[in-house]
């Protein structure tokens, strides 16, 4: 059994994770209370303009801590409760501009391009056979779609030319194993 209070003392973890509703393994439902039982001197909130999601400021009640140090890069929220971080975690201490960081070169030059991708023929069939209740099925066409694969391979030769480094998300785990199978890249980390 695994005791936290007997380990290095640091746990690291995702909000889905802590703040998660749901039937959890017996072994997760300890752990979970574990977590909920320390006194935790630093609680380091990274992408903290998610915190104020109704979901994910329940994590701030439920653990004790002496010391909130929330990050982002991108103090925004389309809701408006990024006002609610004030009282959740506390003021505002530090910005620095993002136009200076990138000049001062520790951020890359950025260049934001949105890429329209259309299904292909065979998948747009399928999506508009499925019942738009069926949520799973429909963000498995999307996630998948061909022509998507195309041009992220394409994007990967390009910035590959260029020497760059490139980094993929995705917000589905059945994509990102496809994508690291059939765009072959080096070093792929999953």
């Amino acid at each position: 059994m695994y005791d936290i209070t007997k380990e290095s003392g640091i746990i690291i973890t995702t909000y889905t994770m802590m703040s998660f509703q749901g039937d959890r393994s017996k072994e997760g439902e300890i752990m979970l209370n574990e977590i909920k039982n320390v006194d935790w001197g630093l609680m380091i909130l990274d992408e903290v303009q998610v915190v104020p999601a109704n979901m994910f400021r329940k994590i701030l009640s439920g653990v004790k801590s002496h010391c909130k140090l929330g990050l982002t890069a991108t103090l925004v929220r389309e809701d408006n409760k990024i006002e609610d971080l004030d009282f959740l975690i506390g003021p505002k201490h530090y910005e620095a501009n993002w136009l200076d960081l990138q000049n001062e070169g520790y951020l890359a030059r950025v260049r934001c391009v949105e890429i329209m991708c259309e299904m292909s023929p065979e998948f747009y069939t399928e999506y508009l056979k499925i019942d738009k209740s069926d949520k799973g099925r429909r963000n498995l066409l999307h996630v998948t779609n061909p022509n998507k694969f195309k041009i992220c391979k394409s994007l990967i030769d390009y910035h590959e030319k260029q020497g760059d480094k490139i980094l993929i998300f995705s917000d589905d785990l059945f994509s990102v194993k496809q994508y690291a199978k059939n765009l072959v890249m080096n070093n792929i980390i999953i």
